[in-house]
């Protein structure tokens, strides 16, 4: 199984990690949004406040079947959205409000409008098909370039369909999909089996422990 390739950015980062670590500007402590036109304070986390996560993904990329894996806790064979789902799960002390949005060609375009009050941006990527490589690159680059007030949230990609022998690796979709050109404050690739769950419950636990620490844009990226 792919391995998670990232890591929180902290505000320290060690010498051996420091080569694989890029900060793409800084905000100060006082003031309105980052570079690239952020405002991602808008949406920024309080303690006891409801987390509101975007889930996005190409069709059939296995979006859905995660969310309900986190839900019920099992694997069950969904079928495509197309519309939006909204379901809320318990994450420890947090409730995590999840928009599932469609991602066929015609509902892409819609993404950014679900922006407002979102803290994170989780993007699943069926890792086991590489002829679907350029389009999911296509897809972050439109996004992000309209959903300006989510470019100081992390990003979690989840490298899903890991229990395929032919499934890229974390550190190979982190390249494939150049998230070093994606203007969020961080990102982290994580991969996962929807079928198995393995992976899934690490890379909430990375997004979630983003939210509540907020901070400066930063790429943050660790070596396998």
């Amino acid at each position: 199984m792919g391995a998670c390739f990232g890591k929180p950015s902290e505000a320290g980062t060690s010498a051996r990690d420091a080569s694989s670590t890029r900060r793409r500007g800084s905000r100060g402590d006082g003031g309105g949004g980052g570079g690239g036109g952020g405002g991602g304070r808008t949406n920024a986390h309080r303690p006891g406040q409801r987390i509101e996560l975007l889930l996005l993904g190409l069709d059939g990329a296995g979006a859905t079947t995660i969310l309900y894996r986190l839900k019920l806790q099992k694997f069950i064979i969904t079928v495509p959205t197309l519309g939006s789902v909204e379901e809320t799960i318990r994450w420890g002390s947090e409730e995590i409000l999840f928009h599932d949005l469609g991602g066929t060609d015609k509902l892409r375009p819609l993404w950014p409008m679900y922006q407002d009050g979102i803290q994170g941006v989780i993007y699943v990527v069926d890792a086991a098909d590489r002829r679907l490589v350029d389009a999911n690159r296509r897809e972050l680059r439109r996004f992000y370039r309209a959903a300006v007030k989510l470019h100081d949230a992390p990003l979690l990609i989840f490298a899903t369909k890991q229990d395929l022998s032919d499934a890229m690796t974390s550190e190979e979709l982190q390249r494939e999909l150049g998230l070093e050109e994606i203007p969020c404050r961080c990102y982290h690739v994580a991969g996962c089996s929807a079928v198995t769950g393995e992976g899934i419950h690490e890379g909430i636990d990375w997004i979630v422990g983003e939210i509540r620490r907020g901070g400066s844009r930063a790429a943050s990226t660790l070596r396998k």
